[in-house]
């Protein structure tokens, strides 16, 4: 199987079997914005600081699937991340958090990681992820949390974007839930914590942002 970033690893856990992540979850698309923002800050492409997002390099040719999200963050002011929420998860249309799913999602689609199933009408097209590879994502992530030894920082992530989309539940068991809770508790409380800590703060800050405007409207 290809190399997955963080996205397309998330992407294939919370597509579900249409190819969609389902409307009502927008904890699911938020946490989909959140693993995009967090891989460009991993690689020095943006900086994410007081809640603002500032752009200080270029893309590369590998993170070119986060095209539509850095062309939208690249503009003379910062962004704020309750400004990038409300245009990517509050709207009418979907068009940003769209182009952004496609983006993370076609590289996959070439290599049959999922499966195209074009929209009604010209609509956003839906990808249906592979079963066996979706397996192979959550029996990685498994191995790194429920067995000794390091967790990468990439494994960490994964398992916050799982826990804040309610998604542990769907692939771990109960007792499974419980012992990667612990894990990712004794990690916050470690070396690697700033990692947990800045995963969490980004998503709990899109999901809050998220609130205000539907509770406005």
């Amino acid at each position: 199987m290809m190399d997955l970033s963080l996205s397309q690893k998330y992407a294939l856990c919370v597509l579900n079997e249409k190819g969609k992540i389902p409307a009502f979850q927008l904890e699911g698309s938020a946490c989909l914005l959140a693993a995009a923002l967090l891989e460009m800050q991993m690689d020095g492409i943006i900086r994410i600081e007081n809640k603002k997002i500032r752009i200080c390099g270029e893309l590369s040719g590998e993170k070119e699937a986060f095209r539509p999200l850095y062309d939208y963050l690249d503009a003379p002011k910062p962004r704020s991340i309750d400004k990038v929420t409300g245009e990517f998860l509050v709207t009418f249309t979907n068009k940003k958090i769209n182009a952004l799913l496609d983006s993370v999602c076609a590289p996959m689609a070439e290599e049959g990681l999922v499966t195209l199933e074009p929209g009604f009408l010209g609509s956003q097209t839906h990808y249906v992820p592979d079963t066996r590879s979706v397996g192979l994502v959550i029996d990685g992530l498994r191995a790194e949390l429920l067995e000794e030894g390091e967790i990468s920082e990439d494994a960490a992530m994964l398992a916050v974007l799982l826990e804040r989309s309610s998604l542990l539940k769907t692939y771990f068991s109960k007792f499974e839930q419980s012992q990667i809770k612990a894990r990712l508790k004794e990690l916050e409380d470690g070396p690697a914590g700033q990692v947990i800590r800045e995963v969490t703060a980004c998503i709990d800050a899109m999901i809050a942002t998220i609130a205000v405007v539907l509770v406005a409207h």
